[in-house]
């Protein structure tokens, strides 16, 4: 069941999205690699949006076919979503290093060079969720 604070985060994502437009919000879908998002309408392109941001559905792109030609998207999105994130939540995704390279086509493509801060609020957290965190550290630090 949905806690209040998942419902007011996919609440402000879903009126923040309804603001962008939809080519905006299709090249975004494409980028999460969301199975055909450009023929959703509005509404079912948020919601599936919103299925993938939280964590509810796993994107299903299928990679057949022509590659995609234009994969930019409006970096305020990801952006805007983190800072609901942590304010609801207290978490923080930081996306600082995110380059553009051109290949050898001149065809430009995201380098998955990611810098990525992540802070939590201890007291927050459950007695599992605090033990996986450490693995978690633990296992960075090896």
């Amino acid at each position: 069941m949905e806690n209040s604070k998942e419902k007011l985060f996919k609440e402000l994502c879903k009126a923040y999205f309804q603001e962008i437009s939809l080519e905006d919000l299709r090249r975004y879908g494409r980028h999460l690699e969301l199975q055909k998002p450009t023929t959703l309408k509005k509404e079912d392109l948020i919601n599936e949006i919103l299925l993938v941001i939280c964590d509810e559905k796993k994107p299903s792109r299928n990679l057949r076919g022509a590659p995609i030609k234009n994969t930019s998207f409006l970096p305020e999105i990801p952006l805007q979503i983190e800072k609901f994130r942590e304010e609801i939540f207290g978490i923080s995704y930081n996306i600082e290093n995110t380059t553009i390279t051109k290949n050898k086509n001149k065809e430009n493509f995201f380098n998955n060079l990611v810098v990525l801060n992540l802070s939590l609020s201890i007291n927050e957290l459950t007695k599992e969720q605090k033990q996986l965190t450490l693995k978690l550290l633990e296992s960075l630090t090896k």
